[in-house]
């Protein structure tokens, strides 16, 4: 084997490593799937994960969907978890929608008459 064939399969490993951003959003990934199809079992193990595999700093306000979601894993509610993510769903696009809104494409000023000396009209 080939010193640059051990290289390339070094950078190569390293780039299929799983990192801990991936773990977090397979873990959002597996708690979304779950909810969404009425895994319950599947729910509950993927909320202990990201709670287990979350950053140091990381809270978890009560009163915030994750927190209710959790409270309702916890009761074995499957259909009040699916209300709360979909609830926090539709928040979460609709305050993008608020930060970013459509583009509005600018006027192009007109001229009215096409000789020298003529009335630019602009429209808003």
């Amino acid at each position: 084997m080939s010193i640059s064939s051990l290289q390339a399969g070094t950078a190569a490993s390293r780039i299929m490593a799983p990192t801990p951003d991936r773990g977090r959003d397979s873990n959002f990934h597996d708690l979304t799937k779950s909810v969404r199809t009425g895994d319950l079992e599947g729910a509950q193990e993927a909320y202990k994960n990201i709670l287990k595999n979350a950053p140091e700093a990381a809270s978890w306000p009560q009163g915030t969907a994750f927190a209710k979601l959790g409270v309702a894993l916890t009761k074995g509610d499957i259909d009040q978890a699916k209300t709360i993510m979909v609830d926090a769903l539709r928040d979460a696009r609709d305050a993008r929608a608020v930060r970013n809104p459509e583009p509005v494409p600018p006027t192009q000023p007109t001229l009215a008459g096409s000789s020298v000396g003529s009335t630019l009209n602009l429209t808003a």
